[in-house]
Order: structure tokens, then sequence, then C-alpha cells
């Protein structure tokens, strides 16, 4: 007993320090080039002093006890997605802004590590559920592929004239975008389907099944929402589900590590030749930045928000008010000086500062019957389409409300399809090959 006990603290301390790993090439990346072609945004040197290490590695050893070593769960891609880039990027960039005393650092932390604690309590739960076997689930992934392919074509014909490919225009193409898809219509409203929810899956079950031609449809939609309105993390969302997919059916639950290692090593070599070539990197900028620099210093701003902005009257039970355009704006107002800014964070510091206590204890425990429920039909259906909606609600959870992910974005959608929806035993091969279907003791998350 005592034996298997230090052979999972030493797997957890192994753990701990690839994680710390992910520290290194972000540091070198801001030093070098962020916080100097960012100062205008109010970028700060970030002092990568003992004390910053110090937390660093205590952060990436609580972390490692809690994320599982391989995803065999679709509650295990919240640990791992959620895990990677909301607490630990907090721990990496929370002082780009200004520099974070410990004090407000440590219950900061706590408060991002409360919804992986209530995840792993929840794995103690043996909850059975199973689809109502309606329809065959091949039927369903046929009219889900039709119906994103006619949403993406109508998109296509109603694109402004600025649509393009151009990455300097981004905005331009957002703006004009919203004149043609307003908000709530019933095309925004499908269109957010479709790009957030319906292409990934598309692609994930391509990956899963190894239908390439599924996978490049997939990618093709996505590219028709970049060059209508700008969108870019469709784009990567809808990758990154072709090859966790594939990953999956290869019987790799390591499947997610691989492709986010092999994602930040080539980035930080591209970054390496551009800053030899041309001493400037767009890759510093445009994957750096924007996967880990920004989200910390927004969730910073939410935190500046609860704590220290006396004009805001933020109160631990019922949040701020932030009426009539909701607390994304009002941080995009107070922090960002602008009146048009959507400046979105997680769904749970975002709830924190909109609801308070009780909105963000509601919101934990939402995430927590949908992944909860996710595992119960997992193990029931063997479906793999189960583990998507793991996978996805938890990326999109790192920067969305959860009842936007849940509802706005298809999650809800998807998962009330799959609810009555079954796929025949002799077409579960693909479902054999995938990890083993039981929930990973909170002590031993190997």
């Amino acid at each position: 007993m005592k034996s298997d006990f230090f052979k999972v603290q030493a797997n957890n301390f192994r753990f701990a320090l690839s994680l710390l790993v992910i520290f290194f090439p972000n540091a070198i990346v801001y030093a070098l080039q962020l916080e100097d072609s960012n100062a205008y945004a109010g970028f700060q040197p970030v002092a990568f002093d003992p004390e910053y290490w110090m937390r660093a590695i205590c952060a990436s050893i609580v972390l490692a006890a809690l994320m599982p070593r391989r995803v065999h769960l679709p509650s295990h891609f919240f640990l791992l997605l959620y895990g990677i880039f909301v607490p630990l990027n907090y721990v990496m960039f929370n002082a780009v802004g200004a520099y974070v005393d410990t004090p407000a650092f440590l219950w900061r932390f706590l408060v991002l590590l409360l919804p992986m604690l209530a995840i792993r309590a929840c794995h103690q739960l043996r909850i059975i559920a199973a689809p109502m076997p309606l329809f065959r689930f091949r039927h369903v992934e046929k009219g889900i592929a039709v119906a994103s392919l006619l949403i993406a074509l109508i998109v296509l014909a109603k694109g402004p004239a600025s649509a393009g490919f151009g990455l300097d225009d981004v905005y331009e193409r957002r703006l004009d975008g919203r004149e043609i898809f307003v908000a709530g219509s019933a095309l925004s409203y499908m269109s957010t389907i479709v790009v957030n929810g319906f292409t990934p899956f598309l692609a994930f079950m391509g990956g899963v099944s190894r239908r390439r031609w599924l996978a490049v449809m997939a990618l093709a939609m996505a590219f028709v929402y970049f060059y209508v309105v700008g969108l870019k993390s469709p784009i990567a969302f809808t990758a990154l589900a072709y090859v966790v997919g594939l990953g999956l059916a290869r019987g790799r639950g390591n499947g997610v590590y691989r492709p986010l290692a092999l994602a930040l090593g080539t980035a930080f070599i591209a970054f390496v030749a551009e800053i030899v070539l041309n001493k400037f990197s767009l890759v510093a900028e445009f994957f750096f930045r924007r996967v880990f620099v920004v989200p910390a210093d927004v969730m910073q701003n939410y935190f500046d928000l609860i704590s220290r902005n006396t004009s805001t009257n933020w109160s631990p039970f019922t949040g701020v008010n932030s009426a009539p355009d909701g607390v994304s704006y009002l941080v995009g107002r107070l922090y960002y000086n602008s009146d048009i800014a959507n400046v979105n964070t997680n769904a749970f510091v975002d709830s924190l500062a909109a609801r308070g206590l009780p909105g963000l204890f509601l919101t934990v425990c939402l995430v927590c019957v949908v992944t909860t429920w996710a595992d119960a039909m997992y193990r029931s259906a063997k479906n793999p389409a189960f583990m998507y909606i793991g996978f996805m609600y938890a990326l999109l959870l790192t920067e969305q409300a959860a009842t936007t992910a849940l509802i706005s974005s298809g999650i809800g959608t998807l998962a009330v399809i799959l609810s009555v929806s079954f796929v025949p035993k002799r077409q579960l091969s693909v479902a054999k090959r995938l990890p083993a279907q039981t929930a990973l003791p909170v002590s031993h998350p190997n």
C-alpha cells in the first residue's frame, strides 16, 4: 500500500515537471517580444524571479494531482483542457498588467481550482444513464453534416464585400458581419451552433472513424466563417478536434497531450526562426499572445473588478451591476477603453463577477451535471460522440459562459440529439479501441 502511494506521488511529480515545461517557451517569448510589442495595451515586464517560479512549481504540483494522465472519460477533457488553459495560464501571466501579491494570487488560484475539485468529487458517483434508441447514429451524423453544409453555403452567399482571407482586416470583416448576421436572428444563431458545435464535431468523428473527407469538409466550413466574418478560433478547434479523434481511434488515452505539446513545440521553433530572420514573430502575436497571455490578463482584470474596483460595487451575493450590456462589456469599458469590446473570459470567473458566489456555485453545478451525464452515457452507449461532448464543452468553457457554450454554441443541441440516437453493436469496433471506460479514483489520477 505504501509503495503504491509513493508511486502515485512520483508520477504526480513527473507530471508536474512536464506542466512546468510549458512555462519556459512562454517566458522566453514574452520577454523577447510580447512585453515590448504590446506595451501599448498595458503589458508590463513580468519578473521571472524566485517568487514567480515558486508559485509556478507549487501550482504545477497541485494541478498534476487533479489532471488525468490519459483521457478515459468525457469529463477528463475538462480536467485536462481547463487545467492547462485556465489555472495554469493564470499562474504564468497573472502579472502582465500589474504585480499580484501572494495572498491575492492564492485566493484567485483557489477559485480557479474549484471546478476541478468538483469534477473529481463527481467521479465518485456512479450515475446510470443510457440513450433512447430512436434514431441510428449514422443517420443523425449525416443530418448534421447536411444541415451544417447548407448553413455554411448560406453564410458564404451573404458574405460582406470585405470578405477575404487576410489577417490584417479580420476585425473589419467582423464588424461588417454584425450588420449582416444580426444578433438574435435565426441565421446568426444557427451559424454559431454550426461553427462552434457541429463543425468540430464532424472533424472529431472524421478522426475517430478515420474518414478524412469528413474532416476536410468540416475544415472547409470553418474556413468559410473565417472568410466571411474573420473567425479564427473555429479553424483551430476543428483541426484539434480531428487530431484528438484520431488519437482516440488509435487507442491512445494521451491523444490530447501529444498534439498540444507538438503545437507548442512547433510554435516555439517557428518563433525562434522568425526572430532570427525578421527580428519579429507573427507566431508570438497570433499564438502565444492569443492562447496564453491575453486570457490570463483578462482573468486578472475580472479579478481586479471583483476585488478592488469600488466604482462597480461588486457583491459576493449578487455580483456586479453590469446592466444593460453585461459584465463582459463592463470589463471592456473599464479596462480596454472601448464601448463595443465584448471581453469574455472563462465560465467560472465570468459567473463570479456577474452573479457572485451563488452564480459561481450554480455554474460549477451545471458543468458537473453535464460532464457526469456525458460520462454515464459514454459508459453505457460506448459511442465516441459523447467523448466529443466532454472535449468541446471543456474547450468552450475556457472562453465562454457555461450557458452560452451549452445553448448558443450547440453543445446542448448535440447532447439532446445523441440522447435519442444509438449505434448498432456491429458498428462499435471503433469504440472498442478507445480507452477503458472507467472513472479514475480521485487519489490516483494516472
